[in-house]
Order: structure tokens, then sequence, then C-alpha cells
């Protein structure tokens, strides 16, 4: 609102209420120059003096304080401004305290944010790759294991097919290897043009001399 106001403000309007662009940078510099002697004030106080310039309300017993500030520039002025206002302060025997941080302690505050926050990265990171590890770690551990466990089937099998190939070799060591090893030899021995007819003729032959033989028994 403040600002719609002045803006409406003629020129010789602003010249005549003081409200000129110039007027305002004035006080404004003034405004900051009185914050940073207030703000110097509160962060070093001044060892405590008995002179006060307080009065005493006669009816009620309040202390009130009385500062005769002549013109605006008195605010800037630490003898007629801040220090009757430490004096008032300090008459209960503790000096004036800042409860707002200062620029120092803002400054360590958000150096020591900075140090956690760098230092909960570094954790973070490392609590990451311990993570990984223990990833990995658990996977190798499971993928040697299933090795383990095919090698086993994979040996049981083998066994297994082992175990019910013994009858049926027996068997043909028995019967049909010698005759074929002997229809072999017999064709290497004659070299026919059809070797394999030849051995087939042969092995017919010979099944049915062991049809005979086993029908005389």
């Amino acid at each position: 609102m403040l600002e719609i106001r002045a803006q409406a403000l003629s020129e010789a309007e602003a010249q005549l209420s003081d409200n000129t662009q110039d007027a305002f940078a004035r006080r404004f510099d003034e405004f900051e120059a009185s914050i940073e002697a207030l703000e110097a004030f509160f962060e070093n106080p001044k060892p405590r003096s008995k002179a006060t310039q307080s009065k005493t309300d006669a009816t009620d017993g309040i202390e009130v304080l009385e500062l005769n500030m002549k013109d605006e520039h008195a605010y800037c002025d630490e003898t007629a401004f801040a220090a009757p206002i430490q004096r008032y302060m300090e008459q209960g025997g503790h000096a004036p305290r800042n409860f707002h941080p200062t620029r120092t302690e803002l400054r360590e505050q958000l150096r020591v944010a900075e140090n956690q926050a760098r230092e909960a990265e570094i954790r973070a990171a490392q609590r990451t790759r311990e993570q990984d590890a223990q990833d990995e770690a658990a996977q190798q551990a499971k993928l040697a294991k299933e090795r383990a466990r095919l090698e086993l089937l994979q040996r049981e099998e083998a066994e297994l097919l082992e175990t019910r190939a013994k009858p049926l070799r027996t068997y043909l060591m028995d019967t049909v290897l010698p005759a074929l090893t002997e229809g072999m030899l017999e064709v290497v021995k004659v070299q026919p043009k059809d070797p394999i007819d030849y051995l087939a003729e042969f092995l017919f032959r010979k099944g049915q001399e062991l049809d005979d033989d086993a029908n005389e028994v």
C-alpha cells in the first residue's frame, strides 16, 4: 500500500513531503546505520553504569525510560540512544542479551550443518558400498550352491544310468558281440562288394544256428 501511495504522488507533492527517491535512499541508509549500531551494541555490551535516565512514576511505581530524541539522526547517536537503553536494561543486574544468533554464530551453524551433511553423505556412500559387497557375496554363494547341486544331480544320474546299463551290457557281451565280432572278421577276410549286406547275411545265418542249438538243447 505504501508503495502504491508513493508512486501516486506527483513530483511537487513528493518534493513538498520529502518523499523523493533521494530522500528515501537517505532515510534507508540512516535506518541501516541505526540497525548496525544496535547490533554492535547488543553483541558487544559495555560495562554497566550507575547512571540511568529512567523515571519512576509516583503513582504506580513503574520505571519508564525516557529518551530525548531531538531528531531522527539521534537514533544513530550511541550516547543519546543505545547507552540509555543499555543502562535501563541493566538495572536488574543482568547484561542485555540478544536471543537471536549473531552473524558469527550463524556462520558457525552453517559450517557445522555443512560438515554434518558431508559426513552423512560419506556414511551413506559407505553403507551403499558395503551393501553392494554383501549382495555380491550372497549372489556368488548362491551361484556356487547351484553349481554344486547341478554337479550332484549329474553324478547321481550318471550312476543311475550305469546301474541300469549293466544287465544290457552283459546281455550284449554274451550274445551279440561274439557273433558281431566273428562277422566283422569274416567281412575283413572276404572283403565282399557289399560288406553291409554280407554282414547282415552272416548275422542272419548265425542267428539261425543259435536257434537250432537252442532247440536241440
